[in-house]
């Protein structure tokens, strides 16, 4: 499947492993891609930052899509 490198906002380059995307919406001209991740697989600065457990339970994820 693969894996999809994205750009936070604060400039943290995420790898998102495309399996774990499994929603596409629009809302108000915005697009939205929805999934889910195990925190391990996140960056250890995003981990830190959200105060997120490295071996708890699946982490959520909203990526709103916008123009570079």
């Amino acid at each position: 499947m693969g894996t999809k490198k994205l750009r936070d906002d604060l400039n943290t380059q995420i790898s998102i492993p495309l399996r774990w995307m499994f929603s596409y919406s629009q809302k108000d001209k915005k697009e939205y891609m929805i999934g889910k991740i195990e925190p391990y697989e996140l960056p250890e600065e995003i981990l830190q930052r959200e105060n997120i457990d490295s071996e708890g339970n699946l982490v959520m994820i909203m990526i709103r899509l916008k123009d570079e």
